[in-house]
């Protein structure tokens, strides 16, 4: 729906802030949140409900990806100016707004709020590598093949971009591959392989004779548990592709530090047909250029992987144009 043109993004989230400091049922409302205590002075309080007043005198926050009538982007925006102006009265009166306005379960500007409050106290509380690694470790001890499936079923289900990723790349990899008698794909891909079943039906129902498919996945999460369930989905893709009549090749290889990939781990060949395919993986390496030891500018991380596929010579190299400029032909 339309909004008013005299209607800020700040003049639209202020009433929403404005409604967990009311009494009644909006006390009731509130205090029935689970929500954690940044502000625990009382004074803090008195000056989170002064800055009511004061959040439709900030300035609009611009930014291409922001819309312009998400409250919670325009708060935690300002939070993290007063963070790195070191100002606190300003932290703990947009913090108390922020705390006392996200929730987990609510729209996406209140499960925004929710998670980046945690990281924005997290950062003010230097507690930030404690954390990663406390939910690294829970999260570790729940991942399993079974619910990765079930996560990428349930984010296919609700946007269907991957697989039109999906059927795009492929139609792409089958007139780049057309006549080849050998395929070796490098998968470096987030889509835990979900791409290849309908990959190895194409190859097996074209008319021409089957190509030999070798599959190299390359896993860039640290965690042991990441490794074991690209695994598992490997011995999946093995039978599916027996199924089909294909004959089939896979194997995985954990590289956190994909910059550091050395290219003789991939058992390159020459007489099968490269391909690299790198769906929604880019956007995770740095852009950031580092200075070496001897204060002389070096290329980012994210040129060193482009420079080592270049080196690779593959024949197409898949990837993401909403996301990731690839630099290589396709």
């Amino acid at each position: 729906m339309a909004q008013p043109d005299d209607q800020s993004p700040n003049q639209l989230y202020l009433p929403f802030a404005q409604h967990h400091y009311g009494t009644g049922s909006d006390s009731e409302t509130s205090a029935s949140k689970t929500t954690t205590n940044f502000c625990p002075d009382e004074s803090v309080s008195n000056q989170a409900a002064a800055s009511t007043s004061s959040v439709q005198n900030l300035p609009p926050v611009q930014h291409k990806y922001m819309t312009q009538y998400s409250w919670a982007k325009a708060l935690l925006l300002d939070c993290a100016r007063a963070i790195a102006d070191e100002d606190s009265s300003r932290i703990q009166s947009v913090m108390w707004i922020l705390n006392e306005s996200a929730s987990p379960y609510g729209d996406s500007d209140q499960r925004i709020a929710s998670y980046f409050v945690q990281a924005l106290f997290c950062k003010i509380t230097g507690t930030g590598a404690r954390c990663q690694h406390s939910l690294s470790a829970a999260a570790e001890k729940t991942y399993c093949f079974e619910s990765m499936r079930n996560m990428i079923l349930q984010f296919q289900e609700a946007s269907p971009w991957t697989t039109f990723g999906h059927v795009a790349g492929n139609g792409a990899l089958m007139e780049a591959m057309e006549g080849e008698a050998r395929i070796h794909i490098i998968d470096i891909s987030s889509t835990f392989c979900t791409q290849w079943p309908t990959f190895l039906e194409a190859l097996a129902t074209q008319t021409k004779e089957t190509p030999f498919l070798r599959l190299t996945t390359i896993v860039i999460s640290p965690e042991e548990a990441a490794m074991t369930v690209m695994k598992q989905v490997m011995i999946r893709l093995d039978r599916f592709a027996r199924l089909m009549g294909v004959p089939f090749e896979s194997s995985v290889i954990q590289q956190p530090a994909l910059e550091d990939l050395d290219l003789a781990i991939l058992n390159l060949r020459e007489d099968e047909a490269l391909a690299i395919n790198c769906i929604q993986t880019l956007h995770h390496i740095s852009e950031v250029v580092a200075a070496d030891d001897n204060q002389q500018h070096s290329c980012s991380p994210r040129d060193k992987v482009l420079s080592t596929f270049r080196s690779a010579k593959p024949k197409i190299a898949p990837r993401d144009r909403r996301r990731e400029f690839t630099g290589i032909p396709v």
